[in-house]
């Protein structure tokens, strides 16, 4: 047994044999009455009763440093216990002694807690037959409950696997019958709180018809007993949503996994501190170092209001270029003013005009500001500019939401002719790759940072195939992840590199490419991955990087030999695994790698 299981057994057991030996006196557990404290002062006033406190956390992920910090914080609060609502580990490796190695790195981490840890697996924790099988070995149940001082707790399984092993986003009809049984024999506990991984209220952060089953099936199971709140992590927030029929709801997501840009919408780590006292209850978000109020961000600050920008594409240096910034008020009551200004500490070369606009917007109603922007020199394009939108009338209070706008420049590089044979062995040791386009300056999405580890691409051509070569700079090579083995597997969860390539040029169709560092492909023709094509791919290795060769036949991507002058949308990109890891591109498109709308263009010479 795990040193995990082993600290969850003593806790749990102690809790079991503590009910069996009071049930009968629950209510003799505490006195309610109060007493000053002797030279405490007049305030100095505490009940005797059972007043405890706990920890809720989600999304955790180990070896994650943020994690880790909230570890050592949350001992110093010393509360009665932690629940974390689950994707603790990275998750979705298909081997066994990988999914072993995560859990005894998990196991590792954890054992700095001071405190129980009661776990609650989530998608990244369960997400296959032989993960489920492997989480129970270790962990136990996948379902249960328990009471501690008179409260009553309930985790349930919201990873739930059909036939085929693919996630149902339902809670199992044998689960609901347990559930019915378990709270009408704890109908009066002081409070009951639930605890799942995914918000399954929600389907726009779950899967269509999951908000109906939870409403039509579990909902008024939990509201006929009395249930206090339902706790779930999944999305990488902290969201208070609406209280339905007495049950507050919860989304907490912020243990550690990456997030957002917009602190004002949820999008900040956190945990949240849950105290119960006599018969009511209370609690407070704290972000590392800091302490806040559960109100922080409502589901109404995070959904009545959203905001995006369009693609500003940079032609030179000291030419303006147009930009639209959408403001979309979605409350059916409520007018708004939103006051926006360029961030001052954000990328100073850049002269946005008007600087400064403030607008009202009336229910329902979605608004366009156009502005004009400029660059001094086109090699500070990055990291791109900011703008701070101050929303009033919403909420109470203001808020404040950070938009990153979308710039780039027009990258068009021309693919030269390869000269003489192209061995594809993965090694770049031909006179061709010195005289290919280089295409490198990698950055993450979003454009703020550089690549931690450099990614150098050069292409070239020849009347049969399009020639693609990497050079993926990486100083902890016996790290790398190559899990994959199998033509059209998950490659990109491999350390790896995208190809994308738009033959049409019309920004909505392309085809991709996918190889790990050890040459295993997957292909696709936009987002089907049924599509199969030709392409030959070989990887190898250098003192401090992986290399690859790929060759990509015309014919498979429905060209002829191309002419000189034609035009291909085009993009690369590369997936780092090892710690830390890292998504970066060659043209940033401000969001995932799958929008030709963002791509470069690559001019056949």
């Amino acid at each position: 047994m795990s040193r995990q299981m082993t600290r969850f057994a003593t806790f749990f057991t102690t809790l079991v044999l503590c009910f069996l030996t009071t049930s009968c006196a629950r209510h003799n557990w505490y006195n309610p009455k109060q007493r000053t404290l002797p030279g405490g002062g007049p305030l100095a006033k505490v009940s005797a009763d059972h007043t405890f406190s706990f920890v809720i956390i989600g999304d955790t992920r180990t070896g994650i440093e943020t994690f880790q910090k909230q570890i050592d914080e949350i001992n110093l609060l010393d509360p009665d216990m932690v629940i974390d609502v689950g994707d603790m580990v990275p998750g979705y490796a298909k081997k066994p002694a990988k999914i072993e190695a995560m859990w005894d790195e998990f196991d590792k981490i954890v054992s700095r807690f001071k405190v129980p840890l009661i776990m609650v697996h989530g998608n990244h924790d369960i997400w296959s037959p032989l993960s489920r099988k492997i989480y129970q070995r270790r962990y136990g149940k996948l379902y249960f409950s328990f009471d501690y001082k008179g409260v009553h707790f309930v985790a349930l399984d919201s990873e739930v696997l059909d036939s085929n092993g693919k996630p149902t986003n339902r809670i199992s009809d044998e689960q609901i019958k347990w559930l019915k049984n378990d709270l009408a024999s704890h109908r009066n506990s002081r409070a009951t709180f639930v605890f799942l991984h995914k918000p399954l209220w929600q389907d726009m952060h779950v899967a269509k018809g999951a908000g109906e089953h939870w409403f039509k099936d579990v909902h008024p199971i939990l509201v006929k007993y009395g249930v206090s709140a339902v706790f779930a992590g999944h999305v990488h927030k902290y969201i208070k949503c609406p209280t339905s029929e007495g049950i507050a709801y919860y989304i907490t997501g912020g243990g550690g996994a990456e997030m957002g840009n917009n602190p004002a919408q949820g999008d900040f780590h956190h945990y949240c501190l849950l105290k119960v006292r006599n018969n009511a209850w209370k609690m407070a978000v704290i972000k590392p170092g800091s302490v806040f109020p559960d109100t922080i961000v409502t589901e109404q600050e995070n959904m009545m209001f959203s905001a995006g920008v369009s693609v500003v594409n940079i032609i030179a240096a000291g030419k303006p270029a147009a930009g639209e910034l959408t403001i979309t008020n979605s409350s059916s009551t409520k007018t708004i003013t939103v006051k926006i200004r360029p961030d001052s500490k954000s990328n100073s070369h850049f002269k946005i005009i008007p600087s400064t606009h403030s607008i009202s917007i009336k229910p329902g109603v979605k608004r366009k500001i156009h502005f004009s922007i400029t660059l001094d020199d086109t090699k500070y394009i990055y990291p791109a500019p900011k703008l701070l939108l101050n929303v009033e009338g919403l909420s109470k209070k203001a808020f404040t939401i950070n938009v990153i706008l979308h710039v780039r420049t027009l990258k068009t590089p021309d693919c030269r002719k390869a000269e003489g044979t192209v061995n594809i062995d993965g090694k770049l040791d031909e006179p061709l790759w010195s005289k290919a386009t280089l295409l490198s300056a990698f950055r993450t999405p979003q454009a703020d940072h550089k690549a931690k580890f450099p990614t150098e691409a050069r292409i070239a051509y020849d009347a049969a195939n399009l020639y693609v070569s990497f050079r993926c700079h990486e100083p902890k090579l016996s790290e790398l992840v190559t899990t994959v083995t199998k033509r059209d597997g998950a490659v990109w969860d491999d350390d790896s590199v995208e190809i994308f390539i738009d033959t049409n040029l019309d920004r909505k169709t392309y085809y991709q490419f996918v190889i790990n560092a050890n040459g295993v492909v997957y292909d696709g023709l936009g987002r089907d991955g049924a599509w199969n094509g030709k392409c030959t791919a070989k990887a190898s290795r250098e003192a401090d990087a992986w290399t690859l060769e790929v060759a990509i036949p015309w014919k498979t991507i429905g060209m002829d030999a191309p002419k000189p002058g034609t035009q291909l949308g085009f993009e690369v990109a590369r997936n780092r695994e090892p710690k830390p890891g890292e998504l970066t591109q060659w043209a940033p498109t401000f969001g995932g790698n799958h929008a030709p709308g963002r791509f470069g263009t690559i001019i056949i010479k």
